[in-house]
């Protein structure tokens, strides 16, 4: 009873991390995604492990909130883990259908080019236009209550990532910086509530 009644305060007080942990779940399924160390020395005793009191506190955070959303009775947000490749798709697929389909892990992000425009803006280029694309993020579960945070916070997470990458994406396609997220009311689907938000953004892109 002394968790359950605390429960509320805790996770009352990690909400100032909650954009930075979804950043990171998000980032986590980023195949080549890992520290920055210098990976290659002789002696692998010797590499700098610069970051370890962060990743420690970053655990810590995360074992307390986990704790606290058991306390409360949040299951779902509690035994959430790291996204994985499978929850990142690059597709275009209605919900109903990828349910179907196979069996979908909640949160999914799809990533897909929803449209193409050749302007030829620049001379003697066979295409000089923009490529509108789509981030959807698709958040299911089984209570009513806390879906559209837990929504928001893996839609700030995804433009976060965004404004992290803007400028020159190479291969004739570069990210000025503007987006749009718009966000769908929550429906029945998924564990048995799911809420769709997107992401759209343009690439403008130049081709020989």
């Amino acid at each position: 009873p002394s968790r359950a009644l605390a429960a509320p305060a805790v996770l009352e007080g990690l909400k100032p991390d909650e954009a930075d942990l979804a950043e990171l779940r998000l980032a986590s399924a980023r195949p080549y995604s890992r520290f920055p160390l210098q990976y290659d020395l002789e002696d692998p005793a010797a590499i700098q492990l610069s970051h370890l009191s962060k990743i420690k506190t970053v655990c810590q955070r995360v074992s307390l909130r986990a704790c606290a959303e058991l306390a409360a009775g949040q299951t779902d947000q509690a035994l959430a883990g790291p996204l994985d490749m499978a929850q990142v798709r690059a597709q275009n697929v209605a919900a109903d259908l990828a349910e179907r389909a196979s069996t979908v892990k909640y949160p999914v992000v799809n990533v897909y080019c929803e449209k193409v425009t050749n302007r030829l803006t620049e001379k003697f280029r066979t295409f000089s236009g923009t490529a509108q694309m789509t981030i959807e993020v698709r958040h299911s579960q089984d209570r009513l209550e806390g879906i559209q945070d837990g929504l928001q916070l893996y839609t700030d997470a995804a433009t976060q990532v965004l404004a992290a990458n803007r400028g020159d994406w190479g291969n004739g396609m570069f990210y000025a910086g503007g987006y749009e997220a718009s966000f769908g009311p929550v429906k029945q689907g998924g564990k048995n509530f799911i809420q769709v938000a997107k992401v759209t953004f343009e690439i403008g892109v130049s081709v020989s």
